[in-house]
This record gives structure tokens, sequence and C-alpha cells, in this order.
């Protein structure tokens, strides 16, 4: 009895510190390709189509009407509210379904062509793995580790469901700024190079600003280069607003994203003597302050501010403005990066990652029509093929309260979560000396078992979509 015991935990113990191998990401890829191929949520239809019509406005020689045929040409009721440089990025991908439009006057919204669209989102996602491998391997990561990260970023809820299920074009502006991080810390100052991609990515989703401010103060401290460097991160946004922003027809499409998403930065507020406090922008301007008084010692420790403070100002956005289910895979790839870099807490961090993404993704079923819904089979294969969703009427936040799950529960394990992670990452937990980077760059020990755990939880989030669609 004894032996076969030892000998069950010898195998438990073998399994645990196994480094992620072929049966890993074949697990993941099945369940990949089915989400790929099976969900689909439709705002993702809305910048499509207008991305078509934005090549529309272009090849007709009138781009200043874009917003204006968006309009004419909306979606239930709904035009472009993004700046043009969404469509923009959008419209090249989908450039050949435009022209064979033209010619052959193919339907634009067939599932072939669905997944053409959705394929850019899955591109994206490859190129955000791949640039995070880049940034590991720039800084002496073993090649294990490596591929540890690339699957821990991949496998992530947060990751998942926006890319491979509802396929959002969020996931382009974690790829844009993963590569200027990465210029950020290859280089001894502030390039251009670093500005303008940060730029662009701002006038995709202007959260990449909120990073870019404070990675300006930590490298740069002359005044009025500050400034100019500030100011020139605002260029793709100017010239996004400079054709149409005096436009009527550009306030009627784009105001009411553009309001809400306003009073989100500045609703959560804690008292002051003569106003309220914005609690977002009070922790942004500390980071701010904080950034600029710092002083790095070692070109190397760029490598642990840039990613804390991209981290920080994440939590701080998520936690006190809004946890979108869109945005939330901008927070993915810093958590994963703080967790390679920190080895003496990878335990730790590995916890705590999986409860944040657990967390977030129960507290989204419970109360958007987004990630769990029958909606999401009714536009790809499956539908195609005779199943139909039946129209389910019951949403994730009813079966919640029937069960007592308390919402703001679930969002409280998430904030605490993710500020607990934040605050046990602060560059001075991180390693201090060459040796003790080097064995955190060489230690590729975890615990195996959290991979099968991710894994579950997508298999649970597969199921609990299909029993939603064809169940209730």
């Amino acid at each position: 009895m004894k032996n076969w015991k030892a000998h069950i935990c010898r195998r438990i113990d073998q399994v645990n510190d196994a480094p992620i191998g072929k049966l890993d990401w074949a697990l993941f890829l099945i369940m990949a390709v089915f989400l790929y191929f099976a969900l689909f949520y439709e705002d993702i239809i809305i910048i499509y189509k207008h991305s078509l019509t934005f090549l529309d406005s272009v090849f007709h020689m009138e781009p200043g009407n874009f917003y204006a045929n968006t309009l004419a040409n909306s979606y239930n009721g709904v035009g472009a509210v993004y700046y043009w440089t969404v469509y923009f990025v959008i419209g090249v991908w989908n450039l050949p379904i435009w022209i064979l439009r033209q010619i052959f006057g193919i339907n634009a919204f067939s599932v072939k062509c669905m997944l053409w669209c959705k394929l850019e989102i899955v591109f994206f996602l490859v190129l955000s793995v791949w640039m995070i491998g880049k940034i590991l391997e720039d800084f002496g990561f073993c090649k294990k580790n490596i591929q540890l990260a690339r699957f821990l970023f991949v496998s992530a809820l947060m990751t998942v469901i926006p890319t491979l299920a509802t396929a959002q074009v969020d996931i382009i502006t974690v790829f844009l700024m993963l590569c200027g991080i990465r210029e950020y810390m290859k280089t001894d100052g502030i390039t251009w190079k670093f500005v303008l991609i940060f730029s662009f990515a701002a006038s995709l989703k202007i959260f990449a600003l909120f990073v870019f401010i404070p990675l300006v103060f930590l490298k740069e401290k002359r005044i009025l280069p500050v400034l100019g460097k500030l100011i020139a991160g605002l260029l793709f946004i100017v010239l996004s607003l400079a054709p149409y922003g005096w436009r009527s027809d550009y306030h009627e499409s784009s105001d009411f994203l553009t309001e809400i998403m306003s009073a989100r930065l500045f609703e959560t507020v804690i008292p002051g003597g003569n106003s309220e406090i914005p609690i977002f922008t009070a922790i942004l301007v500390a980071v701010s302050i904080w950034a600029y008084v710092k002083t790095v010692e070692r070109k190397e420790d760029y490598f642990y501010y840039a990613n804390w403070i991209a981290l920080a100002v994440f939590a701080d956005f998520f936690i006190f403005v809004y946890a979108h289910p869109y945005w939330i895979v901008l927070l993915a790839p810093y958590l994963i990066i703080a967790y390679m870099q920190n080895g003496k807490r990878r335990k730790v961090n590995l916890i705590l990652e999986l409860c944040i993404n657990a967390a977030i993704t129960v507290y989204y079923v419970g109360v958007f029509q987004v990630n769990v819904t029958d909606a999401s089979f009714q536009d790809l294969v499956l539908a195609r093929i005779g199943l139909i969703p039946n129209g389910g009427i019951m949403t994730g936040e009813q079966w919640m309260a029937e069960k007592g799950i308390g919402l703001p529960v679930i969002f409280g394990i998430f904030a605490v979560c993710l500020a607990a992670f934040t605050a046990l990452n602060y560059p001075k937990f991180m390693p201090q000396t060459k040796d003790e980077e080097q064995a955190a760059q060489q230690d590729n020990r975890f615990d195996h078992g959290m991979v099968y755990l991710r894994l579950a939880l997508i298999l649970l989030f597969i199921l609990a979509s299909i029993y939603v669609a064809y169940v209730i």
C-alpha cells in the first residue's frame, strides 16, 4: 500500500514538474479552433461593416464623408464611433473582401467573410504572443520560460474570450503597446519610434495614453522634452480629429461613446474638502509623479519598472473606471510578464492570476450579455450546419440571482486579487542582482496542475455557452 501511494505521489510530482508540452498546446488548440469557428458576437460586425464603408469612402474619393456614410449605412442604428484609424486597420485586412464584392458581388456577411474578419483578431493575438516572447528573450529568459509565458498569456480567460470568442479589436492595441514597450525597454532614451507606436495605439484605444504618460516621466526628467514627447504622443489623435472633429456627422456618430467614456473616467470618487476626487485620475497622477522622481539605476531595471507601470495603470483603470469584457485583454500581458519576472513569488502570482481571470469572467457572465449568450452561436459554422440556438431567455444575471451569487462580491474578489498582484510585484520585490535575475530567467518550475485548471476554465466557458444556447 505504501509503495502504491508513493508511486502516485511520484507521478503527481512528475506531472507538476513537467514543462509546457505538446499535450497542453493540443488541448488548448482544440478548444481555440472550436471557439474560432463557433462563437461570434455581433459588435465586431459593426466595425467590420464600417471598415468596408471606409474603403468605399476612400475609393470613391470622399473620405471626408466617412462618418456621414456610416450613419446612412448604419448597423442597428449605430454609425462609426471610433477614430478613423480603427477602420483603416480593419479595412486593410478586409480589402480582399471589398475587392471581391466589387468584382463578383459576393455577400460580405457570409460565414466565410465573417471568419476572414475574425481571423484578423487571431492574427494579432498570435503577434502578441510572439511579442511577449521577444520581450522575455531580450532579457535573457530561457526557451522553456518563454514557452511558458506564451502559453499562460494565450490561455488566460481574459485573453481567450475577447479574442477567440467575442472577437474584439482591442488585441491590436495590445500588440502595438507591447511593441512600444519593447522599444522603450531596449533603448537608453525615449525614441521617436516608441512615441509614434504609442501615439498610433492611442488613436485605436485611448487607454494606451494612460500608460504612455508615466513611461515618459520615468525616462525623461527635463521639462521641455517631457512636454514635447507628451504632445507628440497625441499626434495620431490630432490626425484622427483634424478631418472630422468640426463636422456634425462625426459628432452625431461618435459623441455618445465619448460622453459615456468621459463620465466613467470621473465617476468613482472619494470625498474631498472642496470637491469630490476621481480615484482613477488621482492614482494616475500619483504614478506619474512617482515615475518622475524615480531614478532607475540600471538600464535592465526598465524591464521591471515599465511593466509595473502598465500593470498599475490598468489595475487602476479596471478597478475604478470600468472593466469592460472587451478591454480586459489589455491587462493580460503585464500580469504574465510580471509573473515571469518575479521568481520568488511565482506560486502566489499564478494563483492570483487564475483568481483574477476566473472572478472577472464570472462577473461578466452575470452582468454582460456578451460572453455567455445564445446569440454567440447564430452567425458562424454551427448555425450553418443546422444547430440553431433555441433562444434561451435566462441571463447569467438571473441564474446567479437564483443561486444567491452576489456580483459585487465577485467583482470585489477580482479587485482585491488584482491589487494584491500589483503590490506583490512592485519593482523592489523583483531581482536586484545579476545572480537573482539569472535564477528567475532560467528557473522554469511551476505547478502544472494550474495549467490544467486554466484549460478547465476555458472548457467550462464553452460548456456554459452551449448550455445557454442549446439547452435552456
